[in-house]
């Protein structure tokens, strides 16, 4: 909403929001907007790239076939495309070619989604695989205090959560 009225200078966020960015009823830089690749960091260029939601079929599904091909008809060119123009955007390298979406994004969109497809990461956020020993870990400070109503030292508990968070990030594959 901060950028949409005009009042930050940039943000970074999911394509998601690009509709409504673009849209002069709920925009203010609706025709201002430029789109750029996520800068370096220090250990280069690893931007968050599009991850999509799943499908899946269970295990115990009683009609998989029937599951696999839904699943087949979803993920399909002429569905991701009608989606893509749709305004949702979509994980097939080849709708990044198509002239016709092409022609519905805004200019040098298309540019920075391939080159991010190309050197960006599937996660955004530290790998995590502690799950479970992390959020307990954070759980632990969020109970206390409610327990104490808030009195007490929660800021050295927070800050003992911090580390074992980061010993688990460390130990499990994480930066």
């Amino acid at each position: 909403a901060l950028f949409a009225s005009g009042k930050a200078a940039m943000m970074t966020d999911a394509s998601s929001m690009l509709p409504g960015l673009l849209d002069p009823q709920k925009s203010k830089v609706a025709d201002k907007l430029g789109f750029a690749v996520f800068p370096a960091g220090p250990k280069g260029a690893h931007p968050y790239s599009v991850v999509p939601w799943s499908l899946a079929i269970s295990a115990q599904s009683k009609h998989k076939e029937a599951a696999w091909e839904f699943i087949k008809w979803l993920s399909s060119k002429e569905i991701m495309k009608k989606a893509q123009l749709a305004g949702n955007t979509m994980t097939r390298n080849s709708l990044w070619k198509d002239p016709e979406v092409l022609s519905k994004l805004p200019e040098g969109f298309a540019v920075v989604a391939q080159k991010t497809s190309e050197i960006g990461v599937p996660y955004d956020r530290p790998l995590m695989t502690a799950v479970v020993e992390a959020r307990d870990a954070i759980g632990d400070v969020i109970v206390k205090s409610i327990e104490n109503g808030g009195q007490g030292d929660i800021a050295s508990l927070a800050k003992d959560a911090t580390q074992k968070v980061n010993d688990l990030l460390t130990k499990n594959g994480g930066e």
